[in-house]
This record gives C-alpha cells, structure tokens and sequence, in this order.
C-alpha cells in the first residue's frame, strides 16, 4: 500500500482538469490522457458513444500506483461511473421525461455546475426539466462557458452569450451534445428525484451559494431586482455579467 498514489477527484471537475490531476500524481505526461481520452476505439471498448471521456469521469478516491497507465486509470473510473448510472436508474420504469442515460449525466453535469448547496440540487433539476417539458431553451450560463472553452463556472461576459458553440444553450433547443463536466452522484440522484410539483422555471443567485426561484418571468425579475439592489447599477451592455444563475435575463420566459 506504501506505493501506492490516492487521487482524490472533486466532483464538478472537467475532463481537462481530471486528466492534469492524474498526470501530476501519477508522473504520466497529460498529453497521454487527453489523447486516450478522445480516442474512439478506447472509448467504443467502455461502450461510450460520446466523442469524450466528458461526464464519464466519476469523482471519487482513487488509489493507483505511480505510473499507472492512462488506460488503466480511465477504464476503473468509467466503470464506477457505469456502477452509479445503473444503480440510480435501477428499479424505474423510466428516467424523467424519458431521458436516456446520457442524456440524465448531461443533465446532472449542468445542476452540478450550478449548485453549491446540496438541498438545491433537486430544485434546480426541476427548474430544468420543467423548462424542457416547456420546450424552452435552458439558458444554462455553465453551457456558454463550457463551449467557450472555459471552467463551467466561470464569470462570463454579456457578449459572450450570442457566441455560438454546440453548448450556448441561449442559442441552441434542448440539452447541449453532451456532459460540461464530471457530476456527482448527488446531481445525478438530484435530476431522477427532482422536486415533485414544482413549477419553477427560472432561478437567480443570492450571491451567498443560494437561489431565489419564480415560476414566471415577472417574479424571476423582481428576483433579479431584488439581488441586485445592494450591488448598485446595473451592468452596462457588454460588459462584466455578475453571475446571477443559469436563467437571468430570460428571453424565453417573457
């Protein structure tokens, strides 16, 4: 056990910033992990269809000996995420709204880069499914960045949002092409048991790791207006966007 290298993976990471974990602990050059982990034969081997290892990567503990082999490293994490997939999925008829499994790890990667608080989780998940029942754009903050090729929970600009990638969910219907980060098992349990009876479809940060919600546009304004308050004038056009969640500013809603 002396020689052995606990990697400890927090949830919410991306895929590029897994794979600069494990090849700092485990002395393996990162190019060997970026390369395998967009390599379709591997990834057809572990039975994902996706053009990534995005979303695949379970957070957790790991121990692994120096030098272990990209390949080694990646195939024990995907199985562990398989492991938690089947297990959340097990014993239901269906997941919501009839999601397939990709589609489920899609969606928990965005409420994990959304939420900061645990009992939110499954709110924010309904926020979201209740938006695609609508056949509204989610306007997921998280997705811009991610395509801009940015940490999902970045700070992002008012300009960046009308920049059109496969993941400005402004611009684009439905969920984005795939996963924008590794989610844990708490969002993942947080979209197939998300709030019952809820019919919230907007939600604005507090700045303090909370949200305020609305069920219409006219309450998630007065939100709005509310957070802002103490903060002074509002942002001018083009300029810094205070990250208020997912959903300020919501054309679809009005």
């Amino acid at each position: 056990m002396g020689g052995l290298s606990l990697v400890t993976v927090p949830e919410g990471l991306t895929r590029v910033e897994i794979t600069a974990r494990l090849a700092a602990h485990l002395g393996v050059p990162a190019a060997a992990f970026d390369s395998l982990a967009q390599n379709r034969a591997f990834l057809d081997s572990l039975g994902i269809a996706a053009p990534t290892l995005e979303g695949f990567l379970a957070p957790d503990s790991y121990e692994f000996l120096p030098g272990t082999a990209p390949e080694v490293a990646f195939r024990r994490m995907v199985e562990h995420r398989w492991e938690e997939l089947r297990a959340a999925a097990a014993g239901r008829d269906s997941l919501p709204l009839g999601l397939s499994l990709y589609q489920l790890l899609t969606l928990a990667s965005i409420v994990d880069a959304e939420a900061q608080v645990n009992d939110e989780r499954p709110r924010i998940a309904r926020v979201y499914l209740n938006r695609i029942e609508r056949h509204m754009r989610l306007q997921a903050d998280p997705t811009v960045a991610y395509g801009l090729g940015m940490s999902p929970r970045s700070r992002l600009y008012f300009s960046q949002l009308v920049v059109a990638t496969p993941y400005n969910t402004y611009l684009i219907d439905g969920l984005p092409p795939g996963p924008i980060c590794n989610p844990g098992r708490r969002s993942i349990e947080a979209v197939l048991d998300a709030t019952l009876g809820s019919r919230e479809l907007f939600f604005v940060a507090r700045g303090d790791g909370r949200h305020l919600f609305a069920e219409t546009f006219a309450q998630h304004e007065r939100n709005i207006s509310h957070v802002r308050a103490p903060r002074g004038a509002a942002t001018p056009p083009g300029g810094e966007r205070p990250r208020f969640g997912a959903l300020e500013g919501d054309r679809a809603g009005s």
